[in-house]
Parts: C-alpha cells; sequence; structure tokens
C-alpha cells in the first residue's frame, strides 16, 4: 500500500476515491429507493414502472460515459511515494468507482425484475430463466466488490521500484526487473493506451494470479491516475538511466524526476 502525500495532488487522489465512494452510494441508493418508491405507488402503474424498473437504466448508460470522460481530462503529473521505497501510479478512483457503481446498480435491476417474474405456478422453462438471471445477477454483484475493494486496497496500480516495475490489475500481479526489459511502452498517438512493454529476458518476470495466462507486459494506463505520458517517460527514463534507480522512492529523487520530465515534453 502507499501512503498519501498532503500536497494538491494528494489531495486529488484523496477526493478522487472519496468521489468514488460517492458515485456508488448515490447510484445504487437512487436504484434501491425507485424499487421501495414503486411499491407505494404500485408496481402497475405507470410511475411505479418507470421508478422501478426503468429508473435504474439511465444511471447505468450514463455511468457508461463516465470512462471516455475520465480518459480525455488532465491528470496528475506525479508519482505517489510508496511504504516501501517504489514510486506509485495508483488508479483513477472514479473510473474504478463508476464500474462498481454500473454493476451494482445492474444487480438491483436485474435481481428485481428476476423476482417480479416469479410466480406459484411458474413454468419450468420461465422458471429457468430466472434462475439463470439471478446467478448472473450474482457473479456481476461479486464482480462489482472486487472493483470496490479496489478502491480501498489499490488493486490496480503500477509501482516503480528501484529492481523493478510491478503491475497489479484485478487478474494478478507482474514484476518486472528492470534489466528483463528490452522496450519500454510507447504511447499510441491520440489515446489513453500504450504498447505492451518488451521484454528481453521472459524467465526473470514472475507473474501470480490469472494474469499469468497473458504472455505480455501491458499497462492499464486508463485505469491509472497519472498523465499516461508522464508514466510512460519516466518508465523510459530510468531504462536509459540506471544510476537513478537506487533512489526511486525518495522524495529527492522524485523531484529529479519530475525536472528530467520536463526534457521529455519540452
Amino acid at each position: 500500500m502507499a501512503t498519501l502525500p498532503t500536497d494538491d495532488t494528494g489531495r486529488t487522489w484523496i477526493r478522487g476515491r472519496s468521489g468514488a465512494v460517492l458515485l456508488i452510494v448515490v447510484a445504487v441508493g437512487l436504484a434501491v429507493a425507485g424499487i421501495v418508491t414503486a411499491e407505494f405507488v404500485g408496481v402497475t402503474t405507470w410511475p411505479g414502472l418507470a421508478l422501478g424498473l426503468f429508473l435504474p437504466m439511465p444511471i447505468i448508460f450514463g455511468l457508461s460515459a463516465l470512462g471516455p470522460w475520465l480518459a480525455r481530462r488532465s491528470k496528475p503529473t506525479a508519482l505517489r511515494l510508496g511504504s516501501e521505497p517504489a514510486f506509485v501510479a495508483p488508479p483513477e478512483y472514479l473510473l474504478l468507482g463508476g464500474t462498481a457503481a454500473q454493476q451494482l446498480t445492474l444487480t438491483v435491476f436485474v435481481t428485481n425484475l428476476e423476482l417480479r417474474m416469479l410466480e406459484p405456478d411458474q413454468g419450468s422453462a420461465l422458471l429457468a430463466l430466472i434462475v439463470i438471471g439471478l446467478l448472473v445477477a450474482v457473479g456481476v454483484f461479486g464482480l462489482s466488490l472486487l472493483w470496490v475493494v479496489a478502491i480501498f486496497r489499490d488493486g490496480i496500480r503500477l509501482e516503480l521500484r528501484p529492481e523493478s516495475l510491478l503491475v497489479v490489475t484485478l487478474l494478478g500481479r507482474q514484476e518486472v526487473p528492470w534489466q528483463a526489459i528490452a522496450v519500454g511502452p510507447l504511447l499510441r498517438p491520440g489515446s489513453w493506451d500504450a504498447s505492451p512493454i518488451g521484454i528481453g529476458r521472459r524467465d526473470l518476470v514472475r507473474t501470480s494470479g490469472l494474469i499469468k495466462v497473458f504472455p505480455q507486459v501491458s499497462l492499464p494506463l486508463h485505469q491509472l491516475g497519472v498523465q499516461p505520458a508522464f508514466l510512460t517517460n519516466a518508465i523510459k527514463h530510468y531504462l536509459l538511466h540506471p544510476e537513478h534507480r537506487a533512489a526511486i522512492g525518495t522524495l529527492e529523487e522524485h523531484d529529479r524526476l519530475q525536472r528530467a520530465m520536463a526534457v521529455y515534453t519540452a
């Protein structure tokens, strides 16, 4: 886990985490409030249908637009000091919160819809569809909990360490020693994505979790709360200047790195 700084950039990340939690509470709260209100006004009336069944849909589609908006907005050009010697790119908390809120709202919507379809004399075919729908809702709910945990435990992040890069996603972890990297990430023009890191010594890469099935080392740039160009340039900088790696994780080195990054963006 990384410690939050107290400067303006640190406050931006703190507000992002708080905003993610608020987003989840508001979205799910509106969906549940609509269902409860529908029970009072009558689910067979137009207001009841609108509140109980159709209110979650604008919430779900509205949250879908959050990702593209976050990708276009300006992100900090700084890294966080880790509790261990490391520079940490924390997650884009609002993106994680929006994803969790969308999935939780979808869970509420599907569960409410399937339960309303249950009747005492239910046909076997329709009952099977209802059970499948409820199982899907349980699966989506479980996935949403992973996003919630990622918000509080920085479950998606990138760490620049003196000896290696550590990529953490929901699928697992990849630790890539600097000497294993042949080619650094290249930011794709007009995109918030980058090419995978070129690995020259795959035997040195340590992986855990489901990410083992993916041979490439890709950076989740769109899910990180740091400007993609700054992050990819920082990685390439330490590939070109191994003499500075030992100081990674110190405030002095972070200040020096930011001055060096001005050369890349000049």
